[in-house]
């Protein structure tokens, strides 16, 4: 017999990869989404719910994995993971990055960090310039210097404002190690990585130079380097074989298509339009009105 179930207008209502139910949503009276682990198909059965601290512009583009006995909330693009309050019903500053699968409890490694994960390792990396590589069980297998962990396309990337290091996420160990003017932004394309660095001061001046250098995502040699202008905090996304990197440039938008040898393949300007790009690297303006298709 078919059932049919009440929900919010804007919700996201599926599975994760463990097979387990979940519910997030978000009424118009409400800032933030409530997540939900169910007991059954129904959206009001919830074994447990609590608060996302940080609220995704629309909830249907978010997802929840199951990782390691853990639940994390993730952007469905990118696989960005959004933090949760510490407390839903009296605020508190830190972020949680996950929630325990069985409770929806906070391990204490989730607090005031942010993550990612290889296999059966858990890596976070705090403010305090820690990165950390755990177990499933929470339990400590290593320990590096640096501000951020990315997982790009496998490949563990860890970063300080002016270095750049791969290490491996099993046990921590250093592949390679590589000094750049700015690290900020970073995407792989193909067999390289991108490195997109730019000074915060320059860019609240209006005068901000922009610096793209690609490194060999297996040894880290720098393959090219190519310095753009910059007068907003900058947008990259990977294309096929190209970065995609959109600056507002006074009343204008302005894209670079770089290719990691350094050559600009193209760019595009307008006046009207904002740009992005999907996960698939499709070039797209966006109006008021009208959303094209440039590539």
């Amino acid at each position: 017999m078919k059932e049919t179930y009440t929900t919010e207008v804007d919700a996201w209502y599926g599975s994760a990869s463990d097979g387990s139910l979940w519910y997030l949503a978000r009424t118009d009276d409400e800032q933030y989404p409530r997540l939900s682990k169910l007991r059954s198909h129904d959206p009001a059965d919830a074994a447990w719910t609590t608060e996302l601290a940080t609220m995704p512009f629309m909830v249907r583009d978010t997802m929840v994995d199951v990782h390691g006995g853990h639940a994390f909330v993730t952007e469905a693009v990118t696989g960005n993971v959004f933090r949760l309050p510490s407390n839903t019903l009296q605020r508190s500053p830190e972020a949680i990055a996950a929630l325990t699968l069985s409770d929806g409890t906070i391990p204490d490694w989730s607090r005031n960090v942010s993550l990612t994960w290889f296999d059966d390792v858990i890596v976070t990396a705090s403010t305090e310039g820690t990165v950390t590589g755990l177990g499933e069980d929470g339990g400590t297998r290593w320990e590096a210097s640096g501000q951020r962990a990315l997982n790009l396309n496998g490949a563990l990337i860890v970063s300080t404002p002016t270095s750049v290091s791969r290490l491996d996420p099993a046990t921590g160990g250093v592949i390679w190690e590589a000094e750049v003017e700015k690290a900020e932004q970073f995407a792989v394309i193909g067999g390289d990585l991108a490195v997109v660095g730019y000074d915060e001061q320059g860019l609240a001046e209006s005068s901000g130079a922009g610096l793209v250098t690609f490194l060999d995502v297996g040894t880290g040699k720098q393959r090219s380097e190519l310095e753009v202008v910059l007068q907003t905090f900058p947008a990259t996304w990977r294309g096929e074989d190209q970065l995609l990197l959109s600056t507002r440039q006074g009343e204008a938008e302005k894209l670079w298509a770089i290719s990691p040898d350094g050559k600009v393949n193209y760019t595009y300007t307008t006046e009207e339009e904002m740009i992005f790009a999907d996960a698939a690297g499709s070039l797209f303006a966006i109006s008021k009105e009208t959303i094209t298709r440039l590539r």
